[in-house]
């Protein structure tokens, strides 16, 4: 068979990248960066996991990620740290990626 290196910095690429900021790929990225003022209640720790969920599955196909696998571990005012849980296709490993979503600057 055919081994594929999956290297957890592309999901960190495809989370970060904002949409309709790409040149030639509008569509390109998540949409995570329109909760960044929203309060940090339910609903907007929800559209986060629905935005991360989306954007991995049409954009990194070689991993499998269920929406309920995105777990919120800690939130404090300034970062949200995500927990994503998912497995390679092609190799069935399972992995953890944690993603701290800043919501503000601190210097």
């Amino acid at each position: 068979g055919i081994l594929v290196f999956f290297k957890p910095y592309i999901l960190l690429n495809i989370i970060n990248w904002p949409t309709r900021v790409r040149f030639f790929n509008e569509k390109f990225g998540c949409r995570i960066e329109e909760c960044l003022e929203e309060p940090d209640d339910s609903i907007s720790i929800s559209l986060i996991k629905h935005f991360i969920a989306e954007s991995l599955s049409i954009w990194e196909k070689r991993i499998e990620l269920l929406p309920s696998d995105i777990k919120i571990l800690n939130s404090t005012p300034s970062v949200i740290n995500i927990q994503i849980r998912f497995f390679i296709r092609n190799t069935k490993i399972e992995e953890t990626f944690i993603f701290p979503f800043y919501k503000e600057i601190i210097y």
